[in-house]
């Protein structure tokens, strides 16, 4: 959304007047800092949530304050038929359909592969999993030409680390799916990227711990070391 200055120059800001956007997860943390920069740099927003309608409302708000239009519309991203009436949204609200962000996803899970139950493992991916690729589905096939479309991933996928082995496996796949779906769909000029950011305050485990990185579960730090793994990714 900005373009490195040339040396002693001013910041080049992207003109995104009259787009029309689409960000996932929009009440909070990264995912309600991406819709208002999106409003900020011209772009009209539908900010989707799931639980958080005042979170949610708030981003609209600020969007606005940015002299943008925006809407918020909730839906269940780990139902296909939410997701595509919500890219629906931006094209009969605001006349296209030019950005989707992937970001909605759950940060919960943290604890030893051995304790996951059944349930907790349904529960992430039917979010992490199914609703990211989904989500990259349906906007693969609704996004403009020459639109753009982002995954927000998890720096956990990056390596193995301890305590994080329901979370990372749930994030893995979309992001693996971002290559396969540049190549599907790039001919259109659509571009398909993934951020991975790292621990930020306000978002994931950070959010929940109140700006305070969790501590690895004690079970965790009692696994005999790794003698040998993959590449992390």
């Amino acid at each position: 959304m900005t373009s490195s200055p040339p040396e002693g120059g001013e910041e080049v800001k992207t003109d995104l007047t009259g787009k029309a956007a689409v960000v996932t997860g929009a009440s909070r943390g990264i995912g309600q800092a991406v819709p208002i920069r999106l409003g900020r740099l011209g772009a009209n927003v539908v900010v989707n949530y799931s639980r958080d309608a005042s979170g949610a409302a708030a981003t609209v708000a600020a969007i606005e304050a940015e002299g943008s239009r925006a809407i918020d519309v909730r839906a269940d991203v780990s139902k296909p038929d939410e997701i595509e009436a919500l890219l629906d949204t931006a094209r009969s609200r605001f006349g296209g359909l030019d950005i989707v962000v992937a970001n909605a996803g759950l940060d919960e899970g943290l604890g030893p592969v051995l304790d996951v139950t059944e349930a907790e493992y349904d529960r992430m991916f039917n979010v992490n999993a199914k609703g990211a690729f989904f989500t990259l589905q349906k906007a693969g096939g609704l996004v403009d030409s020459g639109g753009s479309i982002v995954y927000i991933g998890s720096s956990s996928t990056l390596r193995p680390t301890a305590g994080f082995g329901l979370h990372t496996s749930s994030k893995l796949p979309a992001s693996l799916l971002v290559g396969v779906l540049t190549q599907e769909i790039g001919e259109r000029g659509v571009t398909v990227n993934s951020v991975i950011p790292t621990a930020t305050d306000g978002a994931g485990y950070l959010h929940r711990s109140q700006g305070r990185r969790p501590a690895p579960p004690a079970r965790a730090e009692r696994q005999p070391p790794r003698l040998a793994h993959g590449n992390g990714r």
